[in-house]
């Protein structure tokens, strides 16, 4: 089930963050409680989506990607995402997840 795990969630008062940690057993064991030094993409309650890329992440993808190209896919991404859970196509998400 743990690989299955793709984002942390933060419910907080006018959106819901998203992180993407490269250590998601930190966040999950709660010994990490802040989220400003990952990667996270953030949907407020108006339909609104901001995407933060941590600086050590994007110097993984640099030469492939502007930093507004990762930025545009990460979002999009987690839009389709949404979209599937929405629809109850939960599987086609982690079918997705299986292929890359």
């Amino acid at each position: 089930m743990i690989n299955h795990v793709i984002a942390y969630p933060f419910v907080e008062k006018d959106w819901v963050v998203l992180v993407v940690p490269e250590n998601m057993f930190a966040y999950m064991l709660l010994l990490k409680r802040g989220y400003k030094k990952d990667t996270y993409v953030t949907f407020d309650f108006s339909g609104n989506v901001t995407v933060t890329i941590a600086k050590k992440d994007y110097q993984k993808y640099r030469e492939e990607f502007t930093f507004d190209q990762l930025c545009s896919s990460l979002g999009n991404l987690f839009i389709e995402f949404l979209e599937l859970y929405k629809k109850n196509q939960s599987s086609e998400i982690i079918n997705r997840l299986n292929r890359i």
